[in-house]
């Protein structure tokens, strides 16, 4: 029959050393466990905050809406331009691509050109500077 090779008794050297007490092992204590009557009392508490939260909101959109067809009304626009100014700040998010000025790409183009031929110019002197250094 198989037997299994017993392997020797070696300490690494992780094992060997002396921590502190406070060291040895995690002291991060748990809370204790809810018992049912905690958690089902959180669970009302909670669905009961949720509730007023959801009126609360549905109160201001009810009023939000009103508010911007009245606008709409008094101001012969559409409702949605009262809401756009309401919830954008009337920032319009979507602009036209606005055509490229040729002489500006041209300049935008030949300054890049530069900025590199400085920075190669300035690498190659500092490369055969520290060539001749040596």
């Amino acid at each position: 029959m198989w037997q299994q090779k017993k392997m020797p008794y070696t300490t690494s050297y992780a094992s060997s050393l002396r921590l502190p007490s406070s060291r040895k092992c995690h002291t991060v204590s748990r809370r204790a466990p809810l018992t049912d009557a905690q958690r089902k009392e959180r669970s009302i508490s909670s669905r009961k905050r949720q509730e007023e939260i959801d009126e609360a909101v549905r109160d201001w959109k009810a009023s939000t809406l009103t508010l911007a067809s009245d606008l709409a009304r008094r101001f012969n626009k559409k409702q949605r331009y009262f809401l756009d100014l309401f919830f954008q700040g009337g920032v319009h998010l979507v602009h036209k691509q606005t055509k490229v000025n040729p002489h500006n790409a041209f300049l935008s183009m030949k300054a890049q050109e530069l900025r590199d031929s400085v920075w190669h110019s300035f690498s190659f002197f500092f490369l055969i500077t520290n060539i001749f250094r040596r």
